[in-house]
């Protein structure tokens, strides 16, 4: 991510947006009253999708890793709701959005892009 004051914002404003077009890297714009990100259409669309899933209790726990039952305990509901995460995320780098995902072992999200690139927020 980077971070610039409003004035530097203003000034390099073309610059900045086709560096965030081009490399999906968001633009963090500091002012007086607070902050502003901007993200390219990519990262907004993949955010938006991962939002979604996430809203869904059995695909957010598919999505960060969360229990992993005992294989007598999953069901063919369960089996269906994994497959449609699975696809959905495919579709999504498939289309070039990111997806954004957690990492337990870290303990951060990171954004998972088509290209296999990992960015770390």
């Amino acid at each position: 991510m980077l971070y610039v004051n409003i004035t530097s914002f203003r000034k390099n404003m073309y610059s900045l947006l086709e560096q965030t077009v081009k490399f999906n890297e968001p633009v963090n714009i500091s002012t007086r009253n607070g902050n502003a990100v901007i993200l390219s259409e990519k990262d907004y669309k993949g955010l938006m999708e991962t939002i979604s899933l996430c809203s869904i209790p059995e695909m957010r726990d598919i999505l960060i890793g969360g229990r992993n039952p005992p294989l007598s305990a999953v069901t063919s509901e369960d089996r269906l709701m994994e497959e449609a995460v699975h696809k959905a995320i495919e579709n999504q780098l498939q289309q070039g959005h990111p997806v954004a995902r957690y990492d337990l072992a870290l303990k951060k999200p990171y954004l998972e892009y088509p290209d296999g690139t990992i960015k770390y927020e």
